[in-house]
């Protein structure tokens, strides 16, 4: 029995309700307000690919996550409903098991902080159970807050990133109590398997490494008393072996990678990158088109960051993660009023408060996870996706468990000096935020489980006449029609042609079949579009593919309107044919793109002769993904920019 374990209860009923009714109540809690909220199939976003591609053993956009892909597969083998709901009942089991997971986290560290009060000082809870009560009322906060849970219940790779750093996580914690050669393996094998799935796992590997060496400066000195002469020998006579292999174990972790370039020499429907040279895999697993256009970059590949406009944009940051914290446990949306300045330093007085009281207590766990969130933060001002709540979630656990060290010590404080009572503080902590948290995003979440993206790429494609032509303009309409396509096989003779995937994108010559092979006359470009003058191009030598294509009969659509920053739309004259989505498919918390000006730049187009000053944004996007116009448009003609036919 761990020290901590002594000191806050053992056998009889605080046993059975700390191993197993306190557990079970946060795995109920989760699965049953996710199967209230469970999509048939995937939302918008990155779901409907990785849900298509997971169908046909394809790959997915950079980096491929292999893991994901190959769970994914497995999950679609079962026989409940559609395939997409099975790949969602996956996610809703990675996240009901990373909250049984954190409840044991935090059980560990509230009883660490326990064990190691001053002595003769009143129990820190107040009661046995205080301990393993704040843990489930953090694992309940977790699960149950806004982004956790839509990540759980729709198809997103979230939830096993989640999944696997709250298993290093622990590792991490029981690391530094005392090194063990068999959890510093485990920990390094969990690496290899996170970074299987998402870049951000890399985020462990500091944590890993304090840990470590953490726990082997425990072991020493609780054997010598003080570090002896000839330490370092010692140590390396007897843990060498473990160091070393240890980290090497991260290689077996990474051996899911091999998927990319087996499963791309087989050309499956989707094959994303096409990884199946060496250069090609590097592209893929370094993050592709993304890695390219995101890191270090503002809203496009010409614009990098500067000293004028990244003060700005990393205000906005910490302004945007504070916000969104605040939207995990209920805080509306959006909301300016009163309350909100003093709910903001509300939370930031609860976390440094807690930060430096569980320093204070605990250095060895504070420093791993220090480590973990530093980490965790560069990456949160170093890269600009407009989807970052997904990078955002692995600190939200963090944030919610230095509150509660801060409010557990002010509890216990305000008790000592004005109540006489010995009733149990940490209950006022159970009552109000896992509470609040789940009646309040309940009622958002109800519009995951929406038909809309299913319904809308079989309006699209039905639609259309044979072997036609649909453009599209975004993520979330070319997903919907290629899951329509590959899983439902529906309509396979209308060419879907992704005008975001024309440059930069070599791997997308090969995904038309050969009936469409009339496709490849559009101009692809394999480099990015990084000057005005080279986009305008591009667009003329699409608009005279284009128009040749229907004047020789074949029926073009698009699921855009005409858009200025795309000149070759803006020069088709195209008329409204059809809906594909309701008004109360828009009517959704997470409906919409939001671009923050944060300066101007000024640049010039050719043709013109004039220069232009255009805005430079910080782009945030709702984790529910963005959703696609509402009509199909069909293209009657092709103006020239002259304004000729």
């Amino acid at each position: 029995m761990t020290t901590s374990e002594s000191r806050l209860g053992d056998g009889g009923l605080c046993a059975r309700w700390t191993g197993w009714y306190l557990p079970a109540l946060v795995v109920i809690g989760g699965a049953f307000a996710y199967m209230g909220t469970l999509a048939d199939g995937p939302y918008w976003g990155d779901g409907i690919e990785l849900a298509a591609a997971a169908h046909v053993l394809g790959i997915p956009h950079p980096t491929g996550y292999p893991l994901y892909a190959l769970l994914a597969k497995a999950a679609q083998c079962l026989p409940l409903g559609t395939l997409g709901f099975r790949v969602n009942l996956l996610d809703a089991a990675l996240g009901v098991w990373t909250a049984w997971l954190w409840y044991w986290i935090a059980w560990e560290i509230f009883g660490r902080l326990e064990a190691r009060r001053p002595k003769g000082t009143p129990s820190l809870f107040g009661w046995r159970l205080g301990a393993p009560m704040a843990a489930a009322a953090l694992a309940l906060t977790l699960v149950w807050s806004r982004t956790f849970w839509i990540h759980a219940v729709t198809t997103e790779v979230y939830s096993l990133g989640m999944a696997v750093l709250a298993a290093g996580t622990w590792v991490v914690l029981r690391l530094t109590r005392r090194f063990d050669g068999r959890f510093w393996a485990a920990g390094w094998l969990l690496l290899g398997l996170a970074l299987s799935n998402h870049r951000l796992a890399l985020i462990l590997a500091p944590a890993l490494a304090v840990a470590g060496g953490v726990g082997l400066l425990q072991r020493i000195r609780a054997g010598a008393g003080a570090l002896p002469s000839g330490w370092i020998r010692t140590l390396w006579k007897r843990h060498g072996r473990a160091l070393i292999l240890g980290p090497m174990l991260t290689l077996v972790g990474l051996t899911p990678h091999l998927y990319l370039p087996i499963r791309a020499r087989a050309h499956p429907p989707l094959n994303w990158g096409d990884p199946a040279t060496l250069d090609r895999f590097l592209w893929t697993v370094r993050g592709g088109q993304f890695a390219q256009t995101r890191f270090l970059r503002v809203e496009s590949p010409n614009r990098p960051f500067n000293g004028k406009n990244y003060p700005v944009w990393a205000r906005r940051r910490i302004q945007h993660l504070t916000d969104w914290t605040l939207e995990q446990i209920g805080w509306p949306r959006g909301r300016a009023d009163r309350a909100r300045p003093s709910a903001v330093i509300a939370l930031w007085l609860f976390v440094l408060a807690g930060l430096g009281l569980w320093a204070r207590r605990d250095g060895p766990a504070f420093l791993a996870v220090a480590a973990m969130s530093a980490l965790n933060m560069a990456v949160l001002f170093l890269y600009n996706i407009p989807d970052m709540a997904g990078y955002y979630q692995p600190l939200f656990p963090w944030t919610v468990l230095t509150g509660f060290i801060a409010a557990i010590f002010g509890l216990r404080w305000i008790q000592d000096r004005w109540l006489q009572a010995a009733w149990p503080p940490i209950l006022s902590l159970l009552l109000i935020l896992p509470l609040a948290t789940v009646l309040m995003n309940r009622r958002d979440l109800t519009y995951l489980n929406s038909s809309a993206p299913m319904r809308y790429g079989r309006l699209a494609l039905d639609h259309a006449e044979p072997r036609a032509l649909i453009l599209t303009g975004g993520d979330s309409d070319i997903y919907a029609l290629w899951y329509q396509q590959v899983v439902e096989r529906r309509r396979t003779d209308v060419a879907v042609l992704g005008t975001n995937f024309l440059a930069g994108s070599p791997w997308y010559r090969k995904y038309f079949p050969s009936d469409q092979e009339w496709v490849l006359d559009f101009p692809f470009k394999d480099a990015i579009m990084t000057t005005p003058e080279a986009f305008e191009q591009h667009g003329a030598d699409f608009l005279a593919v284009l128009d040749a294509q229907m004047r020789s009969g074949r029926a073009a659509y698009a699921t855009f309107p005409p858009n200025p920053a795309f000149p070759f739309t803006a020069h088709c004259a195209p008329k409204a044919e059809i809906a594909l989505l309701t008004e109360e498919d828009r009517e959704v918390p997470e409906a919409d793109l939001v671009n923050e000006e944060i300066g101007r730049e000024v640049v010039g187009f050719s043709g013109i002769g004039q220069v232009h000053t255009v805005p430079i944004f910080y782009q945030i996007a709702p984790e529910g993904g963005i959703l696609p116009g509402e009509v199909l448009y069909r293209l009657t003609q092709v103006r020239r920019a002259g304004g000729g036919q």
